[in-house]
């Protein structure tokens, strides 16, 4: 060990998160925001973290066990009002735009102006003025930090990096997604603002996937850190009587109603019905429903499929529930897989991103092609009728997150990271 590694070693660990989201605001990001900045704090580590202020309700500035958490006004107030009071019609603007034909008339001309004028007064603008504040708070709070972790690569890594390069602290971005550094494609200067992140940024990539994708962007293997995400442990519970004919998927459609591919799961589970008429299918999440419904409908299975909304009550719907199911189109690495998984749960997932990291065939859950409805349903009636086999693939499952996933074992891979990019730094 260098002797600047072990005079890191040695002294408290002065870690930065910044994320646009964070508790109470309920998401894949935040929760393992969360999870790591409780963990590093656990273990001494001095953490602060930088989030928008995108509701004006919440306190500016608080101290959640050991974690400095600092909210910075900007103009994404407005995109979360226009979400609230009128995000229908920002729908309206973004679904007509792609069905649009060639301008012929005054009406299309006014509702492209119209949708462009929405797109930069609620996405853009908010965008870009969080964008700038973050910059000059981490300026602000040049002191209180060794290293910066933004929590998605995107737009936020852009602040992140320039002022790293100004005040010689190390910036990693985690990939969240298959393509997330892709979205910087959408930022002013996009050529000179990627080219900043590929020469000077260190990555955490959940997946193989994504490691492959980084590789294939012209990031160095060697700035290419391959940090899962972690996973409370969850309570033991004990399944109740009827949970062998229910399945459960849980996902958010917000963003894109088709990336975890519940329409295949519809097509897949009239075929088990018809099969086994006794399953149930529950579906958990945020986003639109609505249109899954009528599939449902129009499949003449809806009284086999319960549309739940969002829960919070995991250890409820786990309890009820033996199979869980996942045929994403693509993913990052699933937070809802994770916890099916801790809580001994027997899974049914497409090979993508992530799922593909975190199930073995057979031995901790099931995998099928994705997009495949009928191999998906022949997975699910392999389950549906043989109990030791769902008892032995989640107690397969458990096992592996809580020996690879826990946030102790997770955090202690980013601290490493940490010490090593610290120590390079100085």
């Amino acid at each position: 060990m260098s002797e600047a590694q072990s005079a890191i070693g040695n002294r408290r660990c002065r870690i930065l998160l910044l994320t646009d989201r964070y508790s109470p605001s309920i998401g894949g990001v935040e929760k393992q925001c969360r999870l790591l900045a409780g963990e590093f704090s656990r273990r001494g580590q001095e953490v602060t973290i930088i989030t928008d202020r995108y509701d004006l309700s919440q306190p500016a500035f608080e101290f959640d066990n050991g974690v400095s958490i600092h909210r910075i006004v900007s103009l994404s107030f407005l995109r979360e009002s226009m979400r609230k009071g009128g995000g229908r019609a920002g729908n309206r603007f973004r679904s007509r735009s792609k069905s649009l034909q060639p301008l012929e008339t005054e009406n299309q001309i006014f509702f492209r102006l119209s949708h462009r004028l929405y797109r930069f007064f609620f996405y853009k603008l908010p965008v870009l003025s969080f964008t700038v504040a973050v910059f000059f708070a981490l300026l602000r709070y040049r002191n209180r930090y060794d290293i910066v972790q933004v929590m998605q690569t995107h737009w936020l890594a852009i602040p992140a990096l320039v002022a790293g390069r100004l005040l010689t602290k190390p910036v990693v971005a985690r990939e969240a997604t298959i393509d997330g550094i892709d979205v910087l494609n959408d930022f002013p200067f996009r050529v000179q603002t990627k080219r900043l992140l590929l020469q000077y940024g260190d990555f955490v990539s959940l997946s193989k996937a994504i490691s492959a994708n980084l590789r294939d962007r012209g990031v160095p293997p060697e700035r290419i850190h391959h940090i899962p995400n972690s996973v409370f442990e969850a309570p033991q519970c004990e399944p109740e009587q009827h949970t062998r004919h229910a399945v459960l998927f849980i996902g958010n459609v917000t963003n894109d109603p088709l990336q975890k591919g519940l329409d295949i799961l519809m097509q897949a589970w009239k075929t088990v019905v018809e099969k086994l008429p006794r399953s149930r299918l529950t579906i958990v999440g945020a986003g639109d429903f609505s249109g899954f419904r009528a599939m449902a409908g129009e499949l003449k299975i809806l009284e086999y499929v319960s549309f739940a909304g969002v829960s919070v009550d995991l250890s409820s719907l786990f309890s009820s529930h033996n199979i869980f199911v996942l045929p994403s189109r693509y993913e990052g690495m699933s937070n809802a897989l994770l916890e099916a998984m801790s809580f001994g749960k027997a899974c049914v997932v497409s090979t993508v991103s992530g799922s593909d990291d975190l199930i073995e065939n057979h031995v901790t859950g099931i995998k099928v092609e994705p997009r495949n409805a009928a191999a998906l349903a022949d997975a699910l009636l392999i389950l549906l009728q043989n109990p030791e086999m769902v008892q032995t693939l989640g107690t397969s499952a458990q096992h592996y997150v809580r020996t690879h996933h826990s946030p102790a074992s997770i955090s202690e891979q980013y601290l490493r990271l940490y010490t090593g990019l610290i120590a390079a730094s100085t």
